[in-house]
């Protein structure tokens, strides 16, 4: 994959420094000519080695994943349940808890930090927190909307949740619900699906801008604190989707 963006000296410590951003899109024509440039020979795949395989029940309908300690947390609607297994083979299940809290379960991720799961409600609007090991259900957050996708930051573990709206937001918030910073989109990017921040301050974000028909995935550069001269920058990475989810 290529990606095309200006080059910073340093990115902000704390993201609630980070001001508004300005806008910097690519257009189709330019992102394309990006992509042509890369040389196929220099791009490297790791290989790919299947070693086990963990079935899951017909039944349901798997919705999230994710790995936490020596435990893997299947999420699944229709019903509503959390079905714990062992991440080495031959990926015994050894619980599954009923999420009668949680009407449509929607997204999941795991904070290895605070050992607990966080979870999405799609019709409910809100976040519910699930502490390990003690399965414990609380509602966390509510007042979240569309696309209920979120993720969780490195290395301070706030949780980042994508809001569509007018205009759409990306939202951090600590371990205890309490808001770190908002950053309001731009109006050329509709439809954000999922976002996550790197370790060094970036944002990645999966949506559509105004008049492309192509999905894509925008990176977003805070500017450095001490230079008030220099713009933020959003810049579209050279791929092209159909109807992303996830990052």
């Amino acid at each position: 994959m290529g990606l095309c963006c200006s080059k910073q000296k340093k990115t902000p410590k704390n993201d609630i420094d980070a001001p508004e951003a300005s806008v910097g899109l690519l257009n189709e024509k330019d992102a394309k000519k990006k992509v042509d440039d890369v040389d196929p020979e220099h791009v490297k795949f790791e290989p790919f080695e299947q070693r086990g395989v963990l079935h899951i029940e017909d039944k349901t309908s798997l919705v999230g994943m994710a790995i936490l300690g020596p435990n893997i947390y299947v999420l699944s609607m229709n019903p509503s349940t959390l079905s714990i297994y062992k991440k080495e083979e031959p990926f015994e299940k050894i619980d599954e808890v009923n999420l009668k809290e949680i009407n449509t379960p929607w997204d999941m991720v795991a904070s290895p930090k605070f050992q607990c799961l966080y979870v999405t409600d799609g019709s409910t609007n809100n976040i519910f927190k699930i502490a390990i090991p003690s399965n414990e259900v609380k509602s966390w957050l509510g007042d979240i909307s569309y696309p209920h996708t979120l993720s969780i930051t490195d290395p301070d573990e706030h949780v980042l949740v994508v809001k569509n709206g007018k205009p759409s937001t990306l939202e951090l918030y600590d371990h205890e619900a309490q808001p770190v910073n908002r950053i309001e989109l731009p109006d050329k990017i509709e439809y954000p699906k999922h976002a996550v921040r790197t370790s060094a301050g970036n944002f990645f974000i999966s949506g559509k801008t105004k008049g492309e028909e192509s999905w894509r995935v925008l990176r977003y550069q805070p500017r450095a604190r001490y230079s008030e001269r220099r713009p933020n920058h959003w810049r579209s990475a050279t791929i092209w989707l159909r109807l992303p989810k996830e990052l």
